[in-house]
Protein backbone atom coordinates (compact mmCIF):
# COMPACT_ATOMS: atom_id res chain seq x y z
CA UNK A 1 0.00 0.00 0.00
CA UNK A 2 1.52 3.27 -0.44
CA UNK A 3 2.05 6.10 1.69
CA UNK A 4 -0.72 8.24 3.13
CA UNK A 5 -0.63 11.51 1.34
CA UNK A 6 -0.62 14.61 3.84
CA UNK A 7 -2.26 17.43 1.80
CA UNK A 8 -0.51 20.75 3.38
CA UNK A 9 -2.91 23.51 2.18
CA UNK A 10 -1.16 26.54 3.28
CA UNK A 11 1.56 25.38 0.76
CA UNK A 12 -1.37 24.39 -2.05
CA UNK A 13 -1.08 26.21 -4.87
CA UNK A 14 -2.36 26.10 -8.93
CA UNK A 15 -0.35 25.13 -11.70
CA UNK A 16 -0.49 27.10 -15.03
CA UNK A 17 -3.45 26.14 -17.84
CA UNK A 18 -5.68 26.91 -14.54
CA UNK A 19 -7.98 28.97 -17.23
CA UNK A 20 -9.34 26.01 -19.15
CA UNK A 21 -12.03 27.98 -20.77
CA UNK A 22 -9.42 29.64 -23.27
CA UNK A 23 -10.01 33.37 -21.97
CA UNK A 24 -5.82 33.80 -21.68
CA UNK A 25 -6.40 35.66 -18.22
CA UNK A 26 -2.62 35.36 -16.21
CA UNK A 27 -4.98 35.62 -12.86
CA UNK A 28 -4.87 31.82 -11.32
CA UNK A 29 -8.70 31.30 -11.44
CA UNK A 30 -9.82 29.33 -7.85
CA UNK A 31 -13.70 31.07 -7.48
CA UNK A 32 -16.44 29.87 -9.00
CA UNK A 33 -17.38 31.16 -12.18
CA UNK A 34 -20.93 29.60 -12.81
CA UNK A 35 -22.35 29.52 -16.59
CA UNK A 36 -24.35 32.22 -15.61
CA UNK A 37 -21.10 34.93 -16.21
CA UNK A 38 -21.27 34.07 -19.92
CA UNK A 39 -23.30 36.52 -21.98
CA UNK A 40 -24.46 34.10 -23.83
CA UNK A 41 -28.49 32.64 -25.45
CA UNK A 42 -28.37 28.55 -25.63
CA UNK A 43 -31.24 28.77 -27.00
CA UNK A 44 -29.28 29.61 -30.13
CA UNK A 45 -28.09 26.27 -30.62
CA UNK A 46 -29.79 22.78 -31.49
CA UNK A 47 -27.87 19.82 -31.28
CA UNK A 48 -28.61 16.48 -33.07
CA UNK A 49 -27.49 12.84 -32.27
CA UNK A 50 -27.93 9.34 -33.32
CA UNK A 51 -28.08 6.30 -30.78
CA UNK A 52 -30.29 3.45 -29.79
CA UNK A 53 -32.70 3.81 -26.99
CA UNK A 54 -30.59 1.82 -24.52
CA UNK A 55 -27.54 3.85 -25.20
CA UNK A 56 -29.76 7.36 -24.99
CA UNK A 57 -30.83 5.65 -21.11
CA UNK A 58 -27.63 4.92 -20.29
CA UNK A 59 -25.92 8.59 -20.90
CA UNK A 60 -28.68 10.54 -19.53
CA UNK A 61 -26.61 11.02 -16.31
CA UNK A 62 -24.20 12.84 -18.43
CA UNK A 63 -26.22 14.86 -20.36
CA UNK A 64 -28.10 15.76 -17.52
CA UNK A 65 -25.11 17.82 -16.32
CA UNK A 66 -24.00 19.67 -19.61
CA UNK A 67 -27.57 20.34 -21.05
CA UNK A 68 -30.35 20.00 -18.35
CA UNK A 69 -31.60 23.92 -17.62
CA UNK A 70 -29.70 25.50 -20.51
CA UNK A 71 -32.60 26.06 -22.80
CA UNK A 72 -30.29 24.63 -26.04
CA UNK A 73 -32.02 21.73 -27.45
CA UNK A 74 -31.45 18.50 -28.48
CA UNK A 75 -33.33 16.64 -31.24
CA UNK A 76 -32.51 12.41 -31.49
CA UNK A 77 -32.57 10.02 -34.09
CA UNK A 78 -33.69 6.88 -32.69
CA UNK A 79 -31.97 4.10 -34.53
CA UNK A 80 -33.99 1.01 -32.62
CA UNK A 81 -37.36 3.11 -33.23
CA UNK A 82 -39.34 0.63 -35.05
CA UNK A 83 -41.58 -0.96 -32.46
CA UNK A 84 -40.66 0.90 -29.55
CA UNK A 85 -42.84 4.31 -29.56
CA UNK A 86 -44.26 3.69 -26.17
CA UNK A 87 -40.44 3.41 -25.02
CA UNK A 88 -39.47 6.57 -26.58
CA UNK A 89 -42.32 8.23 -25.21
CA UNK A 90 -41.08 7.14 -21.80
CA UNK A 91 -37.67 8.37 -21.74
CA UNK A 92 -38.20 10.96 -23.38
CA UNK A 93 -40.60 12.44 -20.74
CA UNK A 94 -38.06 11.66 -18.54
CA UNK A 95 -35.05 13.78 -20.12
CA UNK A 96 -37.95 17.15 -20.41
CA UNK A 97 -38.47 16.16 -16.47
CA UNK A 98 -34.52 16.52 -15.73
CA UNK A 99 -34.92 19.44 -17.39
CA UNK A 100 -33.35 19.02 -20.80
CA UNK A 101 -35.49 20.18 -24.02
CA UNK A 102 -35.59 16.82 -25.75
CA UNK A 103 -37.58 15.63 -28.97
CA UNK A 104 -36.96 11.67 -29.63
CA UNK A 105 -37.93 11.18 -33.52
CA UNK A 106 -38.11 7.93 -35.52
CA UNK A 107 -34.84 6.84 -37.28
CA UNK A 108 -35.56 9.38 -40.29
CA UNK A 109 -36.99 7.95 -43.32
CA UNK A 110 -35.80 10.17 -45.38
CA UNK A 111 -32.67 7.72 -45.08
CA UNK A 112 -33.92 5.98 -48.21
CA UNK A 113 -34.24 8.48 -51.25
CA UNK A 114 -36.78 7.23 -53.76
CA UNK A 115 -36.63 3.60 -51.83
CA UNK A 116 -32.85 2.89 -53.38
CA UNK A 117 -31.52 2.03 -49.85
CA UNK A 118 -32.89 1.47 -46.22
CA UNK A 119 -31.18 3.35 -43.17
CA UNK A 120 -28.84 0.41 -42.40
CA UNK A 121 -25.73 1.62 -42.24
CA UNK A 122 -24.66 3.90 -38.94
CA UNK A 123 -23.04 6.25 -41.83
CA UNK A 124 -26.56 7.01 -43.11
CA UNK A 125 -28.13 6.97 -39.30
CA UNK A 126 -25.63 9.53 -38.60
CA UNK A 127 -25.81 11.26 -41.24
CA UNK A 128 -29.80 11.46 -41.56
CA UNK A 129 -29.61 13.61 -37.90
CA UNK A 130 -29.30 16.86 -40.55
CA UNK A 131 -33.45 15.85 -41.54
CA UNK A 132 -34.03 15.96 -37.74
CA UNK A 133 -32.25 18.93 -37.07
CA UNK A 134 -34.48 21.11 -40.17
CA UNK A 135 -37.56 19.03 -38.57
CA UNK A 136 -36.99 20.98 -34.97
CA UNK A 137 -35.56 23.97 -36.52
CA UNK A 138 -37.00 27.09 -35.06
CA UNK A 139 -36.38 31.17 -36.33
CA UNK A 140 -34.07 31.47 -32.89
CA UNK A 141 -31.64 28.53 -34.02
CA UNK A 142 -28.64 29.62 -35.36
CA UNK A 143 -25.85 26.99 -35.00
CA UNK A 144 -26.16 23.39 -35.56
CA UNK A 145 -24.55 20.45 -33.64
CA UNK A 146 -23.57 16.73 -34.41
CA UNK A 147 -22.74 14.91 -31.70
CA UNK A 148 -22.10 11.49 -30.40
CA UNK A 149 -23.94 9.79 -27.50
CA UNK A 150 -20.83 9.83 -25.51
CA UNK A 151 -20.02 13.57 -26.73
CA UNK A 152 -19.53 15.73 -22.75
CA UNK A 153 -19.36 19.53 -22.75
CA UNK A 154 -17.85 20.65 -19.47
CA UNK A 155 -19.25 24.88 -19.87
CA UNK A 156 -21.93 24.82 -22.88
CA UNK A 157 -21.83 28.66 -22.51
CA UNK A 158 -18.16 28.13 -23.76
CA UNK A 159 -18.58 26.52 -26.59
CA UNK A 160 -21.37 28.66 -27.53
CA UNK A 161 -18.69 32.17 -26.86
CA UNK A 162 -16.63 30.13 -28.93
CA UNK A 163 -19.16 29.85 -32.02
CA UNK A 164 -20.01 33.62 -31.35
CA UNK A 165 -16.77 34.48 -33.70
CA UNK A 166 -18.48 33.30 -36.42
CA UNK A 167 -21.15 34.76 -38.26
CA UNK A 168 -24.08 32.23 -38.14
CA UNK A 169 -25.48 33.60 -41.67
CA UNK A 170 -22.81 32.61 -43.34
CA UNK A 171 -21.98 28.64 -44.60
CA UNK A 172 -19.43 27.30 -41.75
CA UNK A 173 -18.25 23.82 -41.13
CA UNK A 174 -16.54 23.54 -37.56
CA UNK A 175 -15.01 21.16 -35.34
CA UNK A 176 -11.77 19.33 -33.81
CA UNK A 177 -9.34 17.14 -35.29
CA UNK A 178 -8.75 13.80 -33.94
CA UNK A 179 -5.38 13.86 -31.72
CA UNK A 180 -3.60 10.81 -33.53
CA UNK A 181 -2.34 12.09 -36.80
CA UNK A 182 -2.21 7.97 -38.41
CA UNK A 183 -5.97 8.14 -38.05
CA UNK A 184 -5.89 10.97 -40.15
CA UNK A 185 -3.37 9.83 -42.69
CA UNK A 186 -4.38 6.27 -43.11
CA UNK A 187 -7.98 5.92 -41.91
CA UNK A 188 -10.50 9.03 -42.00
CA UNK A 189 -8.55 11.63 -43.61
CA UNK A 190 -9.07 15.80 -42.54
CA UNK A 191 -12.39 16.41 -41.00
CA UNK A 192 -14.09 17.00 -37.75
CA UNK A 193 -15.16 14.44 -36.01
CA UNK A 194 -18.29 13.76 -34.94
CA UNK A 195 -17.06 13.09 -31.14
CA UNK A 196 -15.40 16.33 -30.46
CA UNK A 197 -18.92 18.05 -31.85
CA UNK A 198 -19.57 19.44 -35.52
CA UNK A 199 -21.39 22.51 -35.68
CA UNK A 200 -22.45 23.81 -38.79
CA UNK A 201 -24.38 27.52 -39.70
CA UNK A 202 -27.82 27.49 -41.28
CA UNK A 203 -27.30 28.12 -45.01
CA UNK A 204 -24.47 24.65 -44.70
CA UNK A 205 -27.39 23.05 -43.54
CA UNK A 206 -29.57 24.03 -45.84
CA UNK A 207 -26.91 23.21 -48.44
CA UNK A 208 -27.02 19.71 -47.13
CA UNK A 209 -30.50 19.59 -47.29
CA UNK A 210 -30.81 20.36 -50.83
CA UNK A 211 -28.46 17.31 -51.50
CA UNK A 212 -29.29 14.81 -48.72
CA UNK A 213 -30.27 12.56 -51.43
CA UNK A 214 -27.29 12.25 -53.37
CA UNK A 215 -24.93 12.69 -49.67
CA UNK A 216 -26.69 9.62 -47.92
CA UNK A 217 -25.95 7.17 -50.28
CA UNK A 218 -22.23 8.32 -50.20
CA UNK A 219 -19.99 5.14 -49.56
CA UNK A 220 -18.22 6.78 -46.72
CA UNK A 221 -19.09 5.77 -42.87
CA UNK A 222 -20.26 8.93 -40.32
CA UNK A 223 -18.02 11.82 -39.94
CA UNK A 224 -16.74 11.57 -43.67
CA UNK A 225 -19.93 11.72 -45.39
CA UNK A 226 -20.10 14.89 -44.09
CA UNK A 227 -17.04 16.15 -45.23
CA UNK A 228 -17.71 14.72 -48.23
CA UNK A 229 -21.26 16.39 -48.80
CA UNK A 230 -19.30 19.96 -47.84
CA UNK A 231 -16.53 19.80 -50.21
CA UNK A 232 -18.63 18.11 -53.15
CA UNK A 233 -21.88 20.68 -53.21
CA UNK A 234 -20.29 24.45 -52.01
CA UNK A 235 -18.33 26.55 -54.19
CA UNK A 236 -16.39 27.70 -53.30
CA UNK A 237 -15.84 24.64 -50.64
CA UNK A 238 -16.54 25.69 -47.33
CA UNK A 239 -13.42 24.55 -45.68
CA UNK A 240 -12.96 23.22 -42.10
CA UNK A 241 -12.74 25.35 -39.29
CA UNK A 242 -10.64 23.78 -36.62
CA UNK A 243 -11.79 25.32 -33.27
CA UNK A 244 -9.32 24.54 -30.32
CA UNK A 245 -10.88 22.94 -27.65
CA UNK A 246 -12.68 20.64 -29.47
CA UNK A 247 -11.45 17.21 -28.04
CA UNK A 248 -11.62 14.10 -29.84
CA UNK A 249 -9.87 12.21 -27.65
CA UNK A 250 -8.96 8.94 -29.74
CA UNK A 251 -6.45 7.26 -27.07
CA UNK A 252 -6.08 3.91 -27.15
CA UNK A 253 -5.41 2.39 -23.40
CA UNK A 254 -4.86 5.06 -20.42
CA UNK A 255 -6.03 8.68 -20.89
CA UNK A 256 -4.05 10.11 -17.71
CA UNK A 257 -1.33 11.81 -19.27
CA UNK A 258 -3.41 14.24 -21.16
CA UNK A 259 -6.25 14.65 -18.61
CA UNK A 260 -3.20 15.53 -15.87
CA UNK A 261 -1.32 18.02 -18.28
CA UNK A 262 -3.79 20.57 -17.92
CA UNK A 263 -5.25 20.45 -21.30
CA UNK A 264 -6.98 23.72 -22.39
CA UNK A 265 -9.03 25.40 -24.11
CA UNK A 266 -11.47 22.88 -22.66
CA UNK A 267 -14.89 22.64 -25.10
CA UNK A 268 -15.21 18.97 -25.29
CA UNK A 269 -14.37 15.25 -24.47
CA UNK A 270 -15.23 12.47 -25.95
CA UNK A 271 -14.62 8.87 -25.73
CA UNK A 272 -14.74 8.60 -22.02
CA UNK A 273 -16.83 5.51 -21.54
CA UNK A 274 -15.03 3.07 -24.44
CA UNK A 275 -13.64 -0.52 -24.25
CA UNK A 276 -11.78 0.66 -27.66
CA UNK A 277 -10.34 3.60 -25.94
CA UNK A 278 -10.45 4.83 -21.92
CA UNK A 279 -12.69 4.68 -19.52
CA UNK A 280 -13.27 6.95 -17.01
CA UNK A 281 -16.60 7.87 -15.00
CA UNK A 282 -16.86 11.66 -16.14
CA UNK A 283 -20.34 12.12 -14.45
CA UNK A 284 -18.87 11.88 -11.01
CA UNK A 285 -15.08 13.44 -11.72
CA UNK A 286 -17.49 16.55 -13.35
CA UNK A 287 -19.56 16.78 -10.36
CA UNK A 288 -17.19 19.17 -8.09
CA UNK A 289 -18.17 21.66 -10.84
CA UNK A 290 -21.31 22.09 -8.24
CA UNK A 291 -19.14 23.66 -5.73
CA UNK A 292 -16.85 25.39 -7.57
CA UNK A 293 -17.80 25.78 -10.72
CA UNK A 294 -17.35 24.86 -14.21
CA UNK A 295 -13.45 26.01 -14.43
CA UNK A 296 -12.40 24.33 -11.65
CA UNK A 297 -12.99 20.68 -13.47
CA UNK A 298 -10.00 19.12 -14.14
CA UNK A 299 -7.71 21.86 -12.62
CA UNK A 300 -4.22 21.20 -10.90
CA UNK A 301 -3.39 21.85 -7.26
CA UNK A 302 0.62 21.04 -6.90
CA UNK A 303 1.12 20.16 -2.84
CA UNK A 304 4.13 20.75 -0.95
CA UNK A 305 4.74 16.70 -0.42
CA UNK A 306 4.89 16.16 -4.66
CA UNK A 307 1.31 15.88 -4.89
CA UNK A 308 -0.94 16.61 -7.55
CA UNK A 309 -4.43 16.68 -7.37
CA UNK A 310 -6.05 16.79 -10.97
CA UNK A 311 -9.43 17.85 -9.78
CA UNK A 312 -12.17 15.45 -10.63
CA UNK A 313 -9.70 13.00 -12.38
CA UNK A 314 -6.69 11.85 -10.29
CA UNK A 315 -4.13 12.65 -7.60
CA UNK A 316 -0.55 12.03 -7.85
CA UNK A 317 1.98 11.58 -5.98
CA UNK A 318 5.62 11.57 -7.18
CA UNK A 319 8.66 10.33 -4.92
CA UNK A 320 11.08 11.62 -6.65
CA UNK A 321 9.73 15.12 -6.96
CA UNK A 322 8.06 16.86 -9.76
CA UNK A 323 10.44 19.97 -10.76
CA UNK A 324 12.57 18.13 -13.13
CA UNK A 325 9.19 16.33 -14.94
CA UNK A 326 7.94 18.93 -17.20
CA UNK A 327 4.43 19.02 -16.20
CA UNK A 328 3.25 21.03 -18.97
CA UNK A 329 3.96 18.04 -21.17
CA UNK A 330 1.75 14.91 -21.82
CA UNK A 331 2.82 11.83 -20.00
CA UNK A 332 2.58 9.07 -22.85
CA UNK A 333 0.53 6.93 -20.80
CA UNK A 334 -1.68 5.81 -23.82
CA UNK A 335 -0.83 3.35 -26.63
CA UNK A 336 1.77 5.39 -29.10
CA UNK A 337 4.43 3.59 -31.74
CA UNK A 338 7.80 5.72 -29.58
CA UNK A 339 9.51 5.44 -33.10
CA UNK A 340 6.62 7.54 -35.07
CA UNK A 341 6.51 10.87 -32.78
CA UNK A 342 4.88 12.53 -35.74
CA UNK A 343 1.87 10.30 -34.81
CA UNK A 344 0.79 12.66 -31.70
CA UNK A 345 3.28 15.62 -31.84
CA UNK A 346 1.57 17.67 -34.48
CA UNK A 347 -1.15 17.63 -31.90
CA UNK A 348 0.03 17.45 -28.27
CA UNK A 349 3.73 18.39 -28.80
CA UNK A 350 6.55 16.06 -27.52
CA UNK A 351 5.40 13.79 -25.17
CA UNK A 352 6.86 12.79 -22.02
CA UNK A 353 7.78 8.95 -20.66
CA UNK A 354 5.95 7.02 -19.10
CA UNK A 355 6.79 6.53 -15.37
CA UNK A 356 7.26 3.37 -13.59
CA UNK A 357 4.50 2.99 -10.89
CA UNK A 358 7.30 2.89 -8.23
CA UNK A 359 7.69 7.00 -9.86
CA UNK A 360 3.98 7.70 -9.65
CA UNK A 361 1.62 6.75 -6.99
CA UNK A 362 -1.88 7.50 -8.42
CA UNK A 363 -5.37 7.30 -7.01
CA UNK A 364 -8.16 7.48 -10.01
CA UNK A 365 -11.51 8.96 -9.46
CA UNK A 366 -14.17 6.09 -9.27
CA UNK A 367 -16.80 7.80 -7.41
CA UNK A 368 -18.49 11.07 -6.45
CA UNK A 369 -21.46 12.02 -4.58
CA UNK A 370 -23.17 15.04 -3.46
CA UNK A 371 -24.24 15.23 -0.20
CA UNK A 372 -27.87 16.65 0.88
CA UNK A 373 -25.92 19.98 2.82
CA UNK A 374 -24.24 20.66 -0.83
CA UNK A 375 -20.99 19.36 -0.20
CA UNK A 376 -19.14 16.82 -3.01
CA UNK A 377 -17.84 13.36 -1.40
CA UNK A 378 -14.88 12.62 -4.36
CA UNK A 379 -13.10 8.72 -3.99
CA UNK A 380 -9.98 8.50 -5.27
CA UNK A 381 -8.51 4.72 -5.44
CA UNK A 382 -5.29 3.20 -5.42
CA UNK A 383 -5.27 0.22 -7.30
CA UNK A 384 -1.84 -1.96 -7.76
CA UNK A 385 0.21 -1.94 -10.69
CA UNK A 386 0.41 -0.12 -14.29
CA UNK A 387 -1.92 -1.55 -16.54
CA UNK A 388 -2.26 0.64 -19.84
CA UNK A 389 -5.81 -0.18 -20.50
CA UNK A 390 -8.66 0.57 -18.39
CA UNK A 391 -10.24 -2.19 -18.57
CA UNK A 392 -7.29 -3.83 -17.06
CA UNK A 393 -6.66 -1.76 -13.74
CA UNK A 394 -9.95 -1.84 -12.68
CA UNK A 395 -9.05 -5.36 -12.19
CA UNK A 396 -6.94 -4.74 -9.61
CA UNK A 397 -7.79 -5.23 -6.42
CA UNK A 398 -8.49 -1.87 -4.36
CA UNK A 399 -5.41 -1.01 -2.01
CA UNK A 400 -5.93 2.33 -1.36
CA UNK A 401 -8.43 5.08 -0.92
CA UNK A 402 -8.67 8.90 -0.81
CA UNK A 403 -11.64 10.84 0.17
CA UNK A 404 -11.63 14.53 -0.69
CA UNK A 405 -14.63 16.76 0.30
CA UNK A 406 -15.77 19.59 -1.92
CA UNK A 407 -18.04 22.41 0.10
CA UNK A 408 -19.60 25.30 -1.11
Amino acid sequence: MPELVTFDTETCSTLENSDPWGHGEDEIIVDSFPATAYNVDHSTLLLGVSTSLERLENAMPQLTQWLSGTNASLVVNVADSDGNDGNMSIIQDKMMSLGIEVTLLPNADDAQPNGRRKPDRHGQRHFSIVKQLQRQRGPHHKWFGIIDDDTFFPSLSAVITALQKYDPEQPHYIGGLSEDLNTMKMEFGYMAYGGAGIFISGPLLDTLLEHFDECVNLENEGDMIYRECVYRYTYPPVQLTVLPGLHQLDFRGDASGWYEAGPHPLLSLHHWNSKWFYLYPIHYGYLVSKTCGEPCFLQRYRFADDAILTNGYSVAQYPGGVDHLELERVEATFMHDAKDPDQWEFSLGRLRPRLKASEKISWRLEYAVEEQDGRIRQFYIYRAGNAVFDSERLKQNVTGVLELEWIK
